[in-house]
């Protein structure tokens, strides 16, 4: 059982795990009420599968709304191990969940740097500890399937940077469109990708792949990225929706054993995470001046990337 979220000290964002219907399916219309302005939703019955869209304002990063939000949704689904009440005389059973972005040419550009400035300004490190915490459920909830062994895909359409490729990290396949744009750049400013961008990527790839990854502080297209094994599939632009509906039709419970083999054999656990925010939270507390002045500039970057995408649409 994950625990309760930190965001603001909510208490009973988790409301719906022990509201009556939970012990049984949940309705369609419940999981949309908990959505707002950071996050849509989308069921596809015939493939039983269940779209997480991202479009949190004002910058597409993970800010504590859409956290919030993703966070309710997910508590849910584990809550009603992944049946869906359409009406009352049909449920569905989720297969999949997969997860993608409404906001033009980005998926996420990661944590909320805004957010961390004013934490680290005032050293107040159990409150970053917390965001961090929130983040890692809802990497881990995605991670282990929901507690129903779904399959999870993960479908990049634009750029995915810092917790943006982390989250992407966290799904079994990874389908990216060719403008796709992947990288970590923690290291620019002396941190390093906390919420379990290693742990995922040697799941993916070689030690000196993750290494390198990590360390360099790039970014890299999804072509460089299927070629190294982090992608599964790259697309055309534009093609991103209709591959991942393929990829459920042609590979289907062939594709959902061999992510369950992956999570028996070689499982992501809760305390791995932990253990990555712990550090990165003590971390961002001793960041020097210098480097805070560096994540002001990449916040400004990081706006202006998300408000510029959203006005090419």
């Amino acid at each position: 059982m994950m625990p309760d979220s930190h965001i603001d000290g909510e208490p009973g964002l988790f409301q719906y795990r022990d509201a009556a219907w939970t012990r049984g399916p949940v309705k369609y219309e419940h999981l949309q009420a908990l959505c707002g302005e950071h996050l849509s939703i989308d069921l596809d019955v015939d493939r039983k599968a269940f779209w997480f869209f991202f479009h949190p304002t004002p910058v597409p990063c993970f800010n504590p709304g859409v956290l919030k939000e993703i966070l309710a949704v997910q508590a849910a689904l584990k809550a009603a191990r992944c049946q869906i009440a359409v009406d009352p005389d049909h449920v569905v059973g989720l297969r999949w969940v997969v997860v993608g972005s409404k906001v033009e040419g980005v998926f996420n550009l990661g944590g909320d740097l805004a957010l961390f400035l004013d934490l680290i300004e005032v050293q107040d490190w159990h409150a970053l500890s917390h965001y961090a915490t929130d983040c890692i459920d809802t990497i881990f909830n995605h991670v282990e399937g929901y507690g129903a062994g779904v399959g999870t895909i993960s479908l990049v359409q634009g750029r995915a940077l810092g917790g943006g490729f982390e989250c992407a990290l966290a799904s079994g396949t990874i389908i990216a469109e060719e403008q796709a744009v992947l990288g970590l750049p923690e290291i620019l400013f002396n941190l390093f990708p906390g919420m379990g961008a290693a742990n995922m990527l040697a799941r993916r790839v070689s030690g000196h792949r993750t290494d390198a990854l990590i360390t360099a502080g790039g970014q890299w297209s999804a072509r460089q990225l299927f070629e190294w094994g982090v992608i599964n599939q790259v697309v055309q632009d534009g093609a991103g929706v209709g591959a991942a509906n393929e990829w459920l039709d042609r590979y289907g419970e062939h594709a959902i054993l061999h992510q369950r083999m992956k999570r028996l054999h070689n499982p992501l656990t809760y305390s791995e995470l932990v253990g990555s925010i712990n550090e990165w939270s003590v971390a961002a507390m001793g960041i020097s001046p210098r480097d805070q002045k560096l994540i002001k500039r990449l916040r400004r970057a990081q706006g202006g990337l998300g408000s510029a995408d959203e006005g090419d649409s």
